[in-house]
């Protein structure tokens, strides 16, 4: 929701989309493409989605969902810009968004001014260093 409480936007995977509708009216205030949109947030009056096809993140702005600025490229390193699946943005403060990439099992910290990966963490992989280590260990111990 909009930091005034006005505009819902949601992230359309299927229909390929990002979508802005007013709360007071119930009215679709603008639709852009964005292909395979998967997550999405408003910092300000700008939205930021994710879009899985390309693996970028886009910059909108709220009142018309013209496309600003986009950034990434496929592949997974994350110091160079790169993401395989980033499928969650979420607002940490009013310059910075969280984004979690499944497949490379990064988190990113991504900065809003410079549009760009300050640094990252995680990974997937069967040691200590990532993520999915304890599902791991958890599986060997159950089974």
């Amino acid at each position: 929701v909009y930091s005034n409480g006005k505009v819902l936007v949601a992230a359309n995977y299927e229909g390929s989309n990002v979508t802005a509708i007013d709360l007071d009216t119930g009215a679709e205030l603008w639709t852009t493409k964005v292909i395979n949109a998967h997550g999405v947030t408003i910092v300000g009056d700008r939205v930021y989605a994710s879009g899985l096809w390309e693996r970028k993140i886009f910059e909108m702005d709220i009142n018309n969902g013209k496309i600003l600025r986009s950034y990434g490229i496929k592949g997974s390193d994350t110091a160079k810009g790169q993401f395989l699946w980033p499928t969650s943005l979420y607002p940490i403060d009013n310059n910075n968004l969280v984004i979690s990439d499944a497949h490379s099992g990064h988190i990113s910290f991504f900065n809003i001014k410079n549009f760009n990966t300050t640094k990252y963490t995680g990974g997937n992989g069967p040691t200590f260093k990532f993520f999915n280590c304890t599902i791991y260990i958890f599986s060997q111990i159950i089974f």
